[in-house]
């Protein structure tokens, strides 16, 4: 594993997922510096050793993940768009094996803005949020069934600037 996992990272430990003496960790990354995506680890307690079990390579920079209250669902941000010409990210859901950890993407949307920067999920696991650093804005998405995420259901676009006029216009 590279050690540019180093750089700027999102961990997420599976909610109560022990597999002996064994955690799951889900790190995001910055592809463009070096990563490939989003990296499944196993760490041991017992040994203090973190080994890989996957890397989803579907889309370039996921950088933030949150693991569903339930545990069964991973959601994470992309600064890449859904095709080659979309300015915006997307949002990305994914299904979590209980036997190993693997992540099997259910589906995706826009982020609804450019670069995002953050995604959280209720505590009550019935929407997704996503806020756009480069869009200014924030999107809430329902979750369907088997965690899959249906289109924004409100998007606030914020206005005004902030102390770097160069990009926080």
């Amino acid at each position: 594993m590279s050690t540019k996992l180093t750089l700027f990272l999102s961990l997420f430990l599976l909610n109560g997922a022990i597999l002996s003496a064994q955690e799951i960790l889900y790190v995001g990354t910055y592809s463009d510096r070096g990563s490939q995506g989003i990296y499944v680890l196993e760490f041991d307690r017992a040994t203090g050793t973190l080994s890989e079990r996957q890397t989803v390579k579907d889309k370039e920079s996921p950088s933030f993940l949150t693991v569903h209250p339930n545990g069964k669902y991973l959601y994470a941000v992309y600064r890449e768009g859904q095709t080659t010409e979309d300015q915006q990210g997307t949002v990305t859901a994914f299904a979590i094996d209980p036997a190993n950890g693997h992540l099997d993407k259910i589906n995706e949307q826009s982020s609804e803005g450019g670069g995002p920067c953050h995604v959280s999920v209720d505590p009550e696991g019935k929407l997704v949020y996503v806020s756009n650093y480069g869009g200014g804005n924030l999107a809430v998405y329902p979750i369907g069934e088997g965690g899959r995420l249906e289109k924004a259901s409100e998007t606030i676009q914020h206005t005004g600037g902030s102390v770097n006029p160069n990009r926080q216009q």
